[in-house]
């Protein structure tokens, strides 16, 4: 009989022991993942702030869009002194007056002024010759460096062609041997266009 009891009390002890140690187990291991998940929200924070920091700093300004297109054009490096320069050494021909009659029609003038030298003086005159034809005008450059120059050509004629020239024209590119200007506006929308391409070349 003591030897049962003896038996039973050992087993109760035993069984005391390997529940306590069951109990604590998980109790240590919830603990782990706590401490990880703290530090994992700690990181995530973190990176949400990073890549918050990342999209605000993204965000575009329209008036540096603004500033941007107008550092393009001063990285043209199209100043007063190059164009005059350019203007007055050179005797030019016109290799394209096109003007644009909405999106898809135009009338194309190149031909008619093709046989026409112009001669850019620094009095501020210009001169169109071809055969016995003189056609005497004057020239002006306005604008400025930052946001694009604009040549201004006025002919004292009525002749159709010359009268498309007396206009302010845009420079949209210029080398030793050529220049490019556009007058005018495209707005698709209002399926408009009333555009002018006007076209230098040195003569040959």
């Amino acid at each position: 009989m003591k030897q049962l009891l003896l038996s039973l009390l050992l087993t109760l002890v035993l069984t005391s022991c390997q529940t306590e140690e069951e109990f604590e187990t998980p109790k240590q291991q919830a603990e782990v993942p706590l401490a990880e998940t703290a530090e994992n929200i700690e990181a995530d924070t973190k990176n949400e702030d990073d890549k918050t920091n990342g999209e605000e700093g993204s965000n575009e300004d329209p008036n540096n869009q603004s500033n941007q297109e107008n550092q393009n054009n001063e990285e043209k490096g199209i100043t007063v002194v190059l164009l005059t320069d350019i203007l007055l050494k050179n005797t030019w021909t016109v290799d394209n007056l096109t003007q644009k009659k909405g999106l898809t029609a135009y009338i194309d003038r190149t031909s008619k002024l093709s046989g026409f030298t112009f001669v850019f003086k620094d009095s501020g005159k210009v001169i169109a010759e071809a055969d016995n034809t003189v056609v005497d005008g004057s020239w002006t450059i306005t604008g400025n460096e930052k946001e694009g120059l604009i040549l201004m050509l006025d002919f004292d004629t009525k002749l159709a062609d010359f009268v498309v020239l007396n206009n302010n024209w845009p420079i949209v590119s210029l080398s030793n041997t050529s220049m490019g200007y556009v007058h005018g506006n495209l707005n698709v929308a209002a399926n408009a266009d009333n555009r002018v391409f006007l076209s230098f070349d040195k003569a040959k």
